[in-house]
């Protein structure tokens, strides 16, 4: 089955230079390639997707720089102040989603935003009538959506929360059906989800640590707890391909911006149990996982900065079967968020260059070699509302998905934090420049 995932509430990324082995060997890296530092473990688990510690530290560039002509700006429906996408999926060119929060500000927790691409326009999707009221202790409040997945027209998935009970909903082509996976239990909280015949995987973090849950098509199952061995943290990407699941995060559960990566990587035989690998030579996490096949996997975040460094480093990391092998991009200061690809020979990164941070960037590599490609510029501000300070805010969050059957890409995200008020979303569509 075709992957159809993307993304998180905060920005996330992995650091360039640093990501890999479970177990020490030698060095060795060469641009365009995998390299470096290893890790023998195959599993692995991840920690949520924003939050402290994945803000790069820009140095703002004084102008844009050019705009590739295959990237657009994409009008998408009118939402409220403080408002990001942080995620977005296809199932084809006619089927998109993208969902994230609205109307969150300094003291406004916000509220979840779901859109919908007809193959003509974006469009606003139903309210999930989410009652906030604390005395509905069924459904507490939920402020955002953080992951969406779709297989389908009538199969999408979103998860997200803001109280302190995790919350899914399905669309089914006609309405919303809301879900609270541990019932009334508090402390569990999920950040992505996967969908595949008719199926959904999703990620997060429970009172242990890491943890995954399955809907099954009927209910959802136990949740898998990945941290029973005492490794705190959340799982903020998850892929499931030809019945093979990985998900990526970290092991920082207070954002202290101090864990390491995680990575975790489940055959398709369930009974077998798969133990969640930590990164310990890498300060860093991962937010942001695209299996190609069993034996090819890439993996994307950022590296934390070291005391009196000059911010986040991206990461990204490869797995070719047996360990991880770190790939060195072709940029130095900045993050990465997410990950997309049809084959080897053509990977997509999208994420924030440090050096021009009011534009996503757009890695691509095409199995010998990386270019690299930046979208339009993030929205203006006016300065105390005067139009000669008008400026531009750094983009906060991106996130990429392919196309099933087309070679177009969809990128959605946020510029600013998304919050007070300034910060806006966008949508931006790849399209080959003939």
């Amino acid at each position: 089955m075709p992957i159809t995932k993307r993304r998180r509430r905060t920005a996330i990324l992995l650091g360039a230079s640093v990501l890999v082995a479970c177990t020490p060997g030698p060095a060795e890296t060469s641009p365009g390639r995998p390299g470096g530092d290893r890790a023998s473990a195959p599993t692995a688990n991840r920690t949520a997707r924003a939050g402290p510690g994945a803000q790069a530290s820009p140095v703002p560039s004084s102008r844009p720089v050019p705009v590739s002509a295959a990237w657009s700006r994409v009008t998408v429906p009118k939402t409220a102040f403080g408002a990001q996408l942080l995620d977005i999926t296809a199932t084809g060119p006619r089927e998109a989603w993208a969902a994230g929060v609205e109307d969150a500000g300094e003291n406004r927790p916000g509220d979840p935003v779901a859109l919908r691409w007809d193959g003509i326009r974006w469009h606003r999707m139903p309210s999930l009538d989410v009652p906030h009221d604390e005395n509905d202790f069924s459904f507490e409040t939920v402020n955002s959506l953080d992951g969406v997945g779709a297989s389908g027209p009538d199969d999408v998935w979103v998860t997200g929360g803001g109280g302190s009970r995790a919350f899914a909903a399905h669309w089914d082509g006609h309405r919303w059906r809301k879900e609270r996976p541990f019932g009334v239990s508090h402390d569990h909280f999920l950040f992505d989800v996967e969908t595949a015949g008719r199926k959904a995987w999703f990620a997060g973090s429970g009172p242990s640590g890491p943890m995954i849950v399955r809907w099954d098509g009927h209910r959802f199952t136990e949740p898998e707890d990945l941290g029973e061995r005492g490794d705190r943290g959340m799982l903020r990407d998850i892929a499931v391909r030809d019945g093979h699941l990985w998900a990526v995060g970290g092991t920082e559960s207070d954002a202290s911006a101090t864990g390491n990566p995680l990575v975790y990587h489940r055959p398709p035989d369930d009974s077998l149990y798969a133990e969640p690998s930590v990164l310990k030579e890498y300060r860093g996490r991962l937010d942001g996982v695209w299996p190609v096949s069993k034996t090819d996997v890439w993996a994307v975040g950022l590296s934390y900065p070291e005391p009196g460094g000059d911010g986040e480093r991206p990461l990204i990391v490869r797995w070719d079967g047996s360990r991880w092998n770190r790939v060195d991009p072709p940029f130095s200061r900045g993050v990465l968020r997410s990950v997309t690809a049809t084959g080897p020979d053509d990977v997509w990164f999208a994420g924030v260059d440090a050096d021009h941070p009011r534009q996503p960037l757009f890695l691509h590599f095409d199995g010998a070699g990386w270019s690299r490609e930046y979208g339009p510029p993030s929205h203006p501000y006016r300065d105390g509302g005067h139009p000669a300070r008008e400026e531009l805010h750094p983009v906060w969050n991106v996130r990429l998905i392919r196309v099933p059957g087309t070679t177009e890409l969809w990128a959605a995200g946020s510029s600013e934090e998304g919050g007070y008020g300034e910060g806006k979303p966008f949508v931006l569509r790849r399209r080959p420049v003939s």
